[in-house]
């Protein structure tokens, strides 16, 4: 009868000491993942010399050059929406797959010289669900680069130089 109870209390106590080490693993991820986070957020925000006004127009200006179609231009909220569709076809099922950029903008002014401005880009693909019949796969993700938000904050400072708007 002990023979029998040994296996099992084995297996018990293994069962156990594998459920005590996740705590452990999960406390690491979570104290790296805000530094990664707030590193992220602060790549997404550059503050300009320039009003609001000026700010806003070079925003929108490079959104639109960039290829982005403007959904929302609202410069008493500061906010600029677009979306920079592309469409291919899936070679397997001849049906087209739906992939887009939508960018959104937010113009803060901090003072009469000085405007921050954020944006963050959102990476969109709509295509046909290869397991239900009559279903669509939307999948979106976050842009996480850091260089793209660079490339376009280079651009709204370039387009804020003097001649430029």
């Amino acid at each position: 009868m002990t023979r029998a109870f040994l296996p099992g209390t084995i297996v018990v106590l293994l069962f156990v000491a594998g459920c005590s080490t996740s705590p452990l693993v999960q406390r690491t991820d979570t104290r790296i993942a805000p530094r990664k986070a707030i590193a992220f957020e602060v790549s997404q925000i550059r503050e300009f010399a320039a009003s609001k006004r000026q700010a806003f127009a070079a925003t929108q200006a490079v959104m639109e050059n960039a290829g982005y179609i403007i959904e929302t231009a609202d410069y008493e909220a500061g906010v600029l929406n677009g979306t920079a569709p592309v469409v291919t076809i899936d070679r397997l099922l001849l049906a087209p797959i739906n992939k887009s950029v939508a960018a959104s903008a937010f113009v803060h002014s901090g003072s009469e010289t000085r405007t921050r401005v954020q944006i963050d880009f959102v990476s969109t693909v709509e295509a046909p669900n290869r397991v239900h019949w009559n279903g669509r796969f939307v999948d979106e993700e976050g842009v996480s680069d850091p260089a793209n938000y660079q490339r376009v904050f280079d651009d709204i400072e370039a387009m804020l130089s003097p001649g430029q708007l």
